[in-house]
């Protein structure tokens, strides 16, 4: 799955690093691994894939923080059968 966000803060640079909570058997991968922000970037994607050590049998909820020294934005998420 592909996201994108949009840098609204008042810096032009910026870099965001993630904190993953994610449930005990599920794997979840971000591509990139932090997000960089320019005065010529201000929107950037970002890949997330999400394994799962066992078969799903019931809804699976976790969030993805991206956070910088000033800013924090929280996605959350519901992994299905």
């Amino acid at each position: 799955m592909i996201r994108t966000v949009t840098n609204v803060g008042e810096e032009d640079e910026t870099v965001y690093s993630p904190t993953v909570d994610a449930p005990s058997n599920v794997t979840v991968k971000l591509t990139p691994d932090k997000l960089k922000f320019t005065k010529y970037s201000k929107k950037l994607s970002y890949e997330v894939i999400f394994s799962a050590s066992t078969s799903l049998k019931k809804h699976l909820f976790g969030s993805i923080t991206w956070s910088n020294h000033k800013y924090t934005v929280r996605i959350p998420f519901v992994l299905t059968k």
